[in-house]
Parts: C-alpha cells; structure tokens; sequence
C-alpha cells in the first residue's frame, strides 16, 4: 500500500466535484480497480479449486478403493486421498498452485464446462506475468519513471526534492525528454527562461515531433524577449499538431506582444474554426486572470500510464512480488513455461479412456464406468440414456427408473441447497450448474475483497481528504448478504424442472 503524500501547496479537495481528472486520480482509480479484479480472480479461482475438490475427492476415493479390491484399510486410504490433495503445501507454493494439481488431479472426473474453465485458468496462469507486470506498474505510481515528479513540476506543485530529484534523473538519463521538459516548465514559471531554454532545446533534438516541447520553447524564449523565435517555435508546434488550439492561442499572444494586432485576430480566427468552445474558453480564462499569456501543457494521461509502464528497477519487484503471492515456487519470468506445459498436460491427461474414473450419473445418481453424457455434457448412465430413447408407453421397469430419478432429484436439491447457503457457487457446482456457479463464486470473492479491504489498496498523492473505503466495504456486506438472500430463494436445482 502506497504512502499518502500531501501536496506542498494547492486547494485541498472535499468533494468529488471538486476532484479533477488528472493523471494522480486516474491512475491510482485505474490501480485499486484492477488489484480489486486482480485479488478477486486469485480468490475466486481458490474457491473453484476448494470445490471442485469437495466435489470429485469421493470420486477418487471410490476408485482408489476399487483398485485396492477393499484390502487397503479405509483410514490409509482416506489419508493418502487427503496427502494428494495438499501435495502442494509440500513445495510452499501459493494458491493458484493448488488450483492447478487439482485440476490435474482431478481431470478425469471433470465435466466439460469445467475443462473450460480450467483450459481459461491455465491461458490465464500463462499470461500472469504480463498481468504482474501491469500491476506493479500501478503500484508504484509514486516511486518509478519520476513520474509523481513530473506531474507535481506541470501543475507548480514541486518542492526542492521534487526538482533535485528531476536533476539527478536527468542527469543520470540523458535520452529521457519527458522530465526535461517538466523541469522547464518549473522553470518557466520561476522565470529562470535561459535555463528552460537549455533544456527545451535538449528535448526537441531527442523528440523532434512533440508539439508540446516547442510550444514550452516558444514560451521560454517569449520570457527574454525574443519573439521572433518564440513565433516560430509554436509554428512549429502548430504544424506538428494542426489540431491544437493552444499553439495557435499562444500565436497570437507573441503578435500581441509586438502590436501586430491584424495577426494576432487571425490566429484567434483559425483556432475558433477549429474548436470554437476550447478557444472561447481560453478567452474568458484570459479575461478573469490578466496575468495569464501563454497556455503550457502537461503531458497527456495515456502517456504519463504508459510511462508508468515501463520496466524499472522498482516495478519489476513490485511485479515479481505480486506474481509471487499467488504462485510462489518459479520465477515471475517462467510463467509462460508455466502455462504451455500446463496445458500439454491436461491434453494428455484427456486421452486417458473415461472408464478409467468413477462417474456420478446427473439424473438418478447412480455411479458408472460406461456411459455417455447428456446434451449439457453431464455424466449420463445407460439406463438413463436408455430411457431417452424409448418411447413415451410407460411399463413397470420404466416407471421404476423413473421413480429413482425423481428420489435422487428430490434428495440432491436438499443436498445442494444446503451447500449453496454454506458457500454461494458450491451448491451449483456440484448440481453441474457449472457456469452459474463459477459465476456466483467471482461475485462472492469480489464482494469478500470489497467488504476485507475497502478497495483502498492505493492512495492519491493528490490533496484529497475523500475516502470512499467505508462505502466499498458497505456495498461488500450488501452484495454478501444479496447473494445469501438469493441462496435462499433460488436452489442450483428447481423440482418440477
């Protein structure tokens, strides 16, 4: 969790419509939504797995005890269940390491909307260190690519770290323009114009097509009085950018300067053509605050994210850390191998013959070997596939099975219903409702994060007293007991049905 920093000076902000969206906000919103799905995927994928388990370890019990012909005691046979189940605790491996033995574990016994799932946990398993990697770079918002820096520079909210910090950066980083050019508009507005001069012109040889750095050269040498080079640097900043108002604005306050009054109209006349409303509004700002001249830009959101992105000291532990957590074992950079190999193993683990495991029929309950599956792709014995088939005349061995079946409904819906109010999912999973139940079991994870952390896992350094944490944990609780209530209500398994 990042530290709260306090800006040195600026209005501090009570009300979200006071709050404005700038990089601060919308990355630490974009960072505590995504670890919010993130810490939920993890949950939610344990929970599957802890179920899936609950559901298939009398399976595996019922053919371990039929390969022994009865002569391994129950007791030994229980335990050795009980070790394959958490062999993974013998690694010190994270959670998501349990989902997937389970998922070899237990393979043979899966239906198929499961071995989608599982076919979706292993792509996603694959692609976790890219997920770490967008996840470390949200959390260290404050520490990586100077980018807290660079903002606080823009907005004239830097103290003297801020801008020693920017120097050692730029002194260490000779090809990055971008904390260049934030150190040039602190220049500016100190008025130190020869200074922001030197480092616009470093910027501009490394990024000759960005708009901005001419247009902050424009204004540092408008600051010592040479405008007709500040005339050209935003020309050159408008014909980077035809679509900008702003350069076409500060165009017109160098003609302004020097009395062409003619030429500064017809600046303002292009810029209106082009967005009426962005330039109306630049007048009246103008108007209300005579001490403005010219109009500096900060660097746009997007590129402050993908900043933010990049590979860095401090966002590779930051990653490595937040794969680690869920997995353990390898290395964050494995995760690929991870996967492939995962996946090569499910496929072969999909040849082994379906007599091979023990088979619960969804329809009367019965165990089997040999079988077939219902159009859903759920366990279906003989008889009940034979009872398909037939026809409607009802005799006395069809109306047996058909008795059989209604008891087995009866009992599972009891059955069921008492494991979808133990754990909202599990009652559906085991009643091969498989999709609804996984579905239920993300809802409820991401409600149990909600309700445990609030969602605050980040923390603005922009001046902000809001704190929305108590309504997350609220909206957590509410969701929680909605989904109860629904447990309650609707059973994975309707009589009649």
């Amino acid at each position: 969790m990042l530290d709260v920093v306090f800006l040195s000076s600026g209005k501090l902000i009570s009300s979200f419509k006071e709050l404005p969206v700038v990089w601060p906000v919308t990355a630490t919103v974009l960072g505590d939504v995504y670890l919010l799905l993130l810490a939920s995927l993890i949950l939610a994928c344990f929970l599957i797995g802890i179920c899936l388990s609950f559901k298939y370890i009398p399976y595996l019990l019922t053919d371990f005890r039929n390969a022994s012909n009865n002569e391994i005691p129950e007791l030994a046979l229980k335990l050795w269940v009980a070790f394959l189940v958490i062999f993974p605790v013998l690694l010190d491996a994270g959670p998501l390491w349990y989902v997937l033995w389970w998922f070899i574990l237990f393979w043979g016994y899966t239906n198929r909307s499961e071995r989608r799932f599982a076919v979706v946990f292993v792509v996603l398993a694959m692609l976790s260190g890219w997920i770490a990697h967008v996840g470390g770079g949200l959390v260290t918002i404050t520490k990586a690519q100077v980018c807290k820096e660079i903002f606080l520079a823009e907005h004239g909210f830097e103290s003297a770290k801020d801008i020693e910090v920017l120097s050692s950066w730029i002194r260490k980083h000779a090809g990055d323009a971008e904390p260049m050019n934030a150190l040039a508009m602190a220049e500016i507005k100190r008025k130190n114009f020869n200074e922001a001069v030197t480092l616009l012109n470093q910027t501009s040889n490394i990024e000759p097509t960005n708009a901005r750095y001419y247009n902050h050269m424009g204004i540092a040498l408008a600051g010592i009085g040479k405008y007709k080079e500040a005339l050209t640097a935003f020309t050159n900043a408008a014909a980077i950018d035809s679509k900008s108002v702003i350069y076409l604005y500060n165009i017109s306050k160098v003609h302004l300067a020097t009395y062409n009054i003619y030429e500064a109209e017809q600046a303002i006349n292009r810029a209106s053509a082009i967005d009426p409303e962005h330039t109306s509004a630049l007048l009246s700002q103008e108007q209300k605050n005579k001490k403005v001249r010219f109009i500096m830009e900060a660097v746009p959101t997007v590129k402050l994210l993908a900043r933010q992105m990049r590979p860095s000291d401090e966002l590779r532990a930051a990653a490595d850390e937040l794969w680690y957590i869920p997995f353990g074992i390898l290395k964050r950079g494995h995760a690929v191998w991870l996967g492939l190999v995962a996946l090569a193993l499910l496929y072969l683990l999909g040849h082994f013959p379906s007599e091979k495991y023990t088979k619960i029929c969804d329809r009367c309950g019965n165990s089997f070997y040999v079988g077939t599956t219902s159009k859903q792709g759920h366990p279906m014995c003989l008889q009940c596939n034979w009872l398909d088939t037939k026809s409607k005349k009802v005799n006395t061995i069809l109306q047996h099975k058909i008795e059989e079946i209604k008891a087995y409904r009866i009992a599972n819906r009891q059955r069921t219903s008492r494991m979808e109010l133990i754990l909202p999912g599990l009652g559906s999973l085991i009643a091969n409702r498989t999709s609804r139940g996984i579905g239920w079991l993300f809802i409820l994870s991401a409600a149990l994060i909600m309700a445990v952390t609030g969602g605050g896992f980040m923390h603005v350094f922009f001046p902000t007293d809001i704190d929305i944490r108590i309504y997350v944990r609220l909206a957590g609780f509410a969701i929680i007991g909605l989904m109860y209530w629904r447990a309650y209500k609707s059973p994975p398994i309707q009589l009649g049905a």
